[in-house]
């Protein structure tokens, strides 16, 4: 035989036995419970929109089970009321924090009524300002306090309000309170350095002094900055004061990298003096390109990174989406939030207000919340890099779901291998892909073996749900 034809024929060979990938999961290998607050959002409904349309909204949310929201951003796609932030909530700062009639708290009250009360979900609260996108002439919110006690004065007023009922408030559940948000860049900070940092450390000593119960903490850095942790955490030590807990935020397209970042980040919080501080991620999302200036660019590459199956809302977004939050279940943080911001806000929202459906990322969340409804892990595993699964098991011990992430892998099909599965039986499967949204495929378990033929070579997510026989 000519050799050409020999090697030819062994590079497809190769082709197809590299066609198909394989992931393991084992119905009896328990390995801790599952945590729901790794599946929150910065998504609660409209503000200003009709009845009707907050109801669609809360119908919409309910249907992905998030555990959290959190408050950052929310007078930007508020419709123009003045929530959430502390300059629309106590705007004089010249006046008697003490005083209850120097506040406007209605809006906000508001606002966080139906996150919790229809939406079922815990409220996370962010101190501060939202950010700014103006010049540092024109810049007004992210402008250094004159007055840091009085400021902090003025943040113990309204967590007074929602939590011990002052001035005609609440006692509402809400036990995480940010100080500020992502300090590293201008947009939201236009003070110094050292400016925040005083800020930071005298506002957390003041609320933790009244509210030692709660959780107060911060700074909700734009990335990982490790020079800004080590003077931040260094000032908290010196004041006598711990954080409870640290945020920061990422946004990219390598799947691995958040759970690298935690790791580091539980170091680098040791190796400051506080090993024992939660680690929260709370803004987290695909960026197409891994390029903020092409997702903000002219319109060739603005077109480039929002249609088609990479774009920052596709399929490999919403493959993306549920491979994180996969693998942050096995990591240190304690809680992360998706930034999902707003209903059709663009790169940010869930609904594509063009096309008028939701945009994939939607149905990834949707499937995650269905699997957060278990309550314990069990062992699943890949044999490709690209293939990420992850399982649990109800808490009665009569239902699973096993969701398989297919990010950017090439193969053509997967093939669910089942251990310890006496007894269970398979319910159905549903696909996210370029063409479909959960839709019902017809696959069938042969044995212990469930083959999961992709309709293409793109990005896709498997749900496969199982019953215990009676």
């Amino acid at each position: 035989m000519n050799a050409k034809i020999i090697v030819s024929a062994i590079a497809e060979c190769l082709v197809v036995a590299s066609a198909f990938g394989e992931v393991a999961v084992n119905f009896a290998a328990q390995r801790g419970e599952v945590n729901p607050r790794l599946h929150s959002s910065h998504f609660c409904p409209r503000y200003a929109a009709s009845s009707a349309n907050v109801e669609k909204d809360v119908a919409a949310l309910s249907k992905l089970n998030l555990a959290a929201w959190r408050s950052h951003d929310a007078p930007l796609v508020a419709g123009g009321q003045r929530v959430v932030d502390t300059h629309f909530i106590f705007p004089l700062l010249h006046l008697d924090p003490k005083d209850p009639k120097n506040y406007f708290f209605k809006a906000t009250d508001n606002l966080l009524a139906p996150v919790q009360e229809a939406c079922k979900m815990k409220v996370f609260y962010r101190l501060g300002t939202s950010i700014e996108h103006t010049s540092n002439k024109n810049a007004t919110n992210t402008l250094n306090p004159q007055d840091h006690v009085k400021y902090a004065e003025a943040l113990a007023g309204i967590v007074r309000h929602y939590t011990r009922g002052w001035a005609d408030g609440f006692n509402w559940d809400i036990e995480y309170w940010e100080l500020f948000n992502e300090p590293n860049i201008k947009p939201c900070w236009r003070g110094t350095r050292d400016e925040f940092i005083d800020l930071f450390v005298t506002c957390l000593k003041r609320l933790k002094g009244e509210f030692p119960e709660l959780k107060i903490g911060g700074p909700a850095l734009a990335w990982l900055d490790e020079p800004f942790t080590r003077e931040l955490l260094a000032a908290c030590k010196k004041a006598g004061v711990a954080p409870d807990f640290f945020s920061w935020h990422w946004y990219g397209i390598d799947p691995e990298e958040p759970v690298r970042q935690t790791a580091r980040a539980k170091e680098l919080v040791a190796e400051c003096g506080f090993p024992d501080v939660e680690l929260i991620l709370n803004e987290w999302h695909y960026l197409a390109e891994n390029n903020w200036d092409a997702v903000r660019g002219p319109r060739e590459a603005w077109l480039r990174t929002h249609t088609g199956p990479a774009a920052m809302n596709g399929v490999d977004s919403a493959a993306f989406t549920m491979t994180v939050e996969a693998k942050l279940q096995d990591t240190a943080l304690s809680q992360a939030f998706f930034y999902g911001c707003g209903f059709d806000w663009c790169d940010w929202g869930y609904f594509d207000a063009v096309k008028r459906c939701y945009f994939k990322p939607y149905y990834a969340l949707q499937a995650m919340g269905e699997l957060v409804k278990c309550k314990t892990k069990v062992r699943a595993t890949s044999s490709d890099k690209g293939v990420t699964p992850l399982a649990a098991v109800s808490a009665d011990g009569r239902e699973a779901v096993v969701l398989v992430a297919d990010y950017k892998s090439g193969l053509g099909s997967i093939d669910v291998v089942l251990e310890n599965a006496a007894g269970w039986r398979l319910k159905d499967v549903r696909v996210i892909d370029d063409k479909n949204d959960l839709a019902p495929i017809d696959a069938k378990l042969e044995g212990d073996r469930l083959k999961l033929i992709k309709n293409d070579r793109l990005s896709c997510c498997f749900v496969a749900r199982f019953a215990r026989q009676p």
